[in-house]
């Protein structure tokens, strides 16, 4: 009786299971509406791409070329900013995504977006095109003001 007694009471309480994310699904309904910075938007998803797409050239084909006729190093080091510009396109496409799925957020998106794209040019820009789009787009999401009708009231700092 007293090892039943003992067991029970050495129990573990029972911890909820954890409770999954939602899922956030892009509508037609959320790209017609007027409450977030469009042109912010686009222009930085589009330069994110370009981003993107400069990485991978620079992965598979400017690597090899120049792993093939110059130096290993020299392919290998092609490797490393194609894996920066990927990761950079990357960041600067999902805080353009961030100014259609909560604007209110958009000085905060802008600015990362500014930033990542300064720091890509360094690394060749998405062809220099995709960093010019992805600061354009940064700056238009900071400017960008909302109709007070349409937005929700920011929280105040404390």
């Amino acid at each position: 009786m007293e090892m039943e007694e003992l067991q029970l009471t050495n129990e573990q309480p029972v911890k909820p299971a954890p409770q999954q994310p939602q899922q956030i699904k892009i509508t037609p309904e959320m790209l017609n509406a007027n409450n977030y910075p469009k042109a912010a938007l686009f222009l930085s998803a589009f330069g994110g791409m370009l981003m993107f797409f400069e990485g991978l050239a620079a992965i598979f084909f400017r690597s090899l070329y120049f792993g093939i006729n110059e130096d290993l190093w020299a392919g290998l080091s092609w490797v490393l900013i194609g894996i920066i510009l990927l990761f950079i396109g990357s960041i600067i496409a999902g805080a353009g995504m961030t100014l259609l799925l909560k604007p209110e957020l958009r000085k905060t998106a802008g600015a990362s977006i500014i930033i990542f794209s300064i720091i890509g040019l360094l690394f060749g820009g998405g062809w220099i095109l995709g960093s010019v789009l992805g600061i354009v787009g940064g700056l238009l999401a900071i400017i960008w003001k909302p109709r007070p009708d349409q937005m929700p009231a920011e929280k105040p700092a404390v």
